[in-house]
């Protein structure tokens, strides 16, 4: 199997494209239908239901990414992914808080909530959405 040099960026840039239109998108929809006013002014949102924001925009981006890396072979998708997932860890590990790491990461915000839940450290969810380009790359049969 070759692989073609000019198919290597294709996660990485659908990673921060897939990142930005969901980071816009659900402040749009956290800020129209999921923010809660409570006596005195003050501003909460409802946690369930920026979840399932969160939920929806990741199958969707698993589905479109899924759709677009068709034509490349398993090798160029498996190679591309890695230099996401190693463009992300040096994120994390230089600026954890920095805007462009939440941009990359927003598409696979449950990644990252579901491996909180589980350990209840921060840093495993953090680690663990590092990861998440590889469900874009298919199983073989």
């Amino acid at each position: 199997m070759k692989v073609r040099k000019n198919q290597l960026w294709k996660i990485p840039v659908f990673c921060l494209v897939a990142g930005w239109i969901t980071f816009y998108a659900e402040i749009f929809l956290i800020a129209r239908f999921a923010v809660i006013r409570l006596p005195g002014n003050v501003l909460t949102s409802d946690f369930d239901l920026t979840n399932l924001y969160q939920t929806v925009f990741f199958l969707i981006a698993l589905l479109a990414g899924r759709l677009c890396f068709r034509g490349m072979n398993t090798k160029e998708r498996l190679l591309s992914a890695t230099i996401q997932a190693v463009i992300m860890v040096l994120l994390l590990i230089l600026q954890p808080g920095i805007l462009l790491n939440a941009w990359i990461t927003e598409w696979s915000r449950p990644i990252s909530l579901i491996g909180y839940l589980l350990s209840g450290n921060v840093y495993v969810g953090a680690v663990l959405n590092c990861f998440a380009p590889y469900l874009l790359v298919p199983r073989r049969k």
